[in-house]
């Protein structure tokens, strides 16, 4: 659906679930989200089941990230409408495979679908949480020009700082 430089973005499907198993049931990959760990490829199938109907309702939602050299699955992002503090707003998600950290696939890949997303809705306020020892997100956050709101602290979870665009 979106390409860039070095990477194909896809909606998730269940042909992806092996992958995306091995993705979101990594230690190191959950190392800032642990309740966001998967157990079973089950509780994958549930999710990838979850961000289709996203999908479906929005014409938004997560994408499966291929390197465009050999179709491997590198992680997941996307948007996501969540309402946070009775505001609704488009949540920024993404989680790729550790082996793929620091290599700049996270800012590619945001900045295409953030691109993508506002075609469709620029006016809703994006949010990216995450937890306030996660300094490589942090620094995206504020790469991407995201800005820190402090009154947002721990509004989900107990370590939680958030940043609004």
């Amino acid at each position: 659906m979106i390409n860039t430089e070095r990477l194909k973005l896809v909606m998730p499907s269940g042909k992806y679930t092996n992958e995306l198993f091995n993705i979101c049931s990594h230690p190191q990959a959950n190392i800032y989200t642990p309740k966001g760990i998967h157990f079973s490829k089950q509780d994958t199938q549930k999710w990838i089941e979850k961000w289709r109907n996203h999908w479906e309702q929005y014409q938004l939602g997560y994408f499966v990230l291929l390197k465009e050299s050999n179709h491997s699955v590198i992680g997941i992002c996307g948007y996501e409408y969540r309402l946070l503090e009775q505001e609704t707003v488009l949540n920024l998600f993404y989680k790729l495979h550790p082996r793929f950290e620091g290599q700049g696939y996270a800012y590619e890949t945001i900045t295409a679908i953030t691109n993508f997303v506002n075609c469709i809705d620029k006016e809703t306020i994006k949010v990216i949480r995450t937890n306030k020892y996660n300094q490589r997100s942090i620094n995206l956050a504020e790469r991407l020009n995201f800005k820190r709101d402090d009154a947002m602290d721990d509004v989900i979870n107990k370590g939680d700082i958030v940043f609004y665009k």
